[in-house]
């Protein structure tokens, strides 16, 4: 199954290592600071980690340019929630969406290989049951040949299916709000927008900032 398999959160990724620091503390027009906003994100995902069982916004959206801290951020969720001993599965968006379409061929099939059948059965059965699942760089998974039409239903059907059981899931994307209405359709953009908390993270690449650091 080791085509298949979930990709491990990154070294390092953890609270104590976001460094809200490395974010500009200077603000314009009397607005917060992107070190301010960023204090506060932190302080939202902790709290939400913390009372992962009882939070009443279970559903996080992340939106950023590269680079903002959203990988690291949500990967810092992950296994702080992971180690309270909930399931938690992260993926990428082409990734997700690559399961998506083989599993799609495979049911379509009318002699579909068992193995791999039933490998993409339990990887299909944990995005739909995990209790946590945190699907990274959606938007990326479009390439040339992509439509709206053969490539939304299963996702939308996922997005549908852990809403309707109440399972948490945290979506980053590079994606800004009219990104994502103009890229998906109408449906998938009202599931995302009303049903997930949005956060906007400042301009920025922190990673250049942390390559120069060291």
């Amino acid at each position: 199954m080791s085509k298949y398999l979930p990709i491990p959160f990154q070294d390092g990724a953890n609270f104590a290592n976001f460094n809200v620091n490395l974010f500009s503390d200077q603000s314009e027009d009397g607005e917060q600071s992107a070190r301010e906003r960023m204090r506060e994100l932190r302080e939202v995902t902790v709290f939400y980690t913390r009372y992962f069982s009882q939070v009443q916004d279970q559903n996080l959206l992340f939106s950023g340019q590269t680079g903002t801290g959203k990988t690291f951020l949500m990967q810092s969720i992950g296994r702080e929630v992971q180690d309270q001993g909930y399931s938690v599965l992260y993926v990428t968006s082409p990734i997700l969406f690559e399961w998506m379409k083989t599993m799609g061929k495979l049911r379509q099939s009318y002699n579909p290989d068992r193995g791999q059948y039933e490998e993409m059965e339990l990887l299909t059965d944990a995005l739909m049951s995990v209790d946590l699942l945190l699907l990274d760089d959606l938007g990326s998974e479009i390439t040339a040949s992509w439509t709206v039409e053969s490539n939304t239903s299963d996702f939308l059907t996922l997005l549908d299916t852990r809403l309707h059981k109440s399972l948490h899931s945290i979506i980053a994307t590079n994606l800004s709000d009219a990104d994502l209405l103009a890229t998906y359709d109408k449906r998938t953009y009202s599931r995302l927008m009303g049903n997930y908390i949005f956060y906007r993270f400042p301009d920025g690449d922190i990673r250049l900032k942390l390559r120069h650091q060291g």
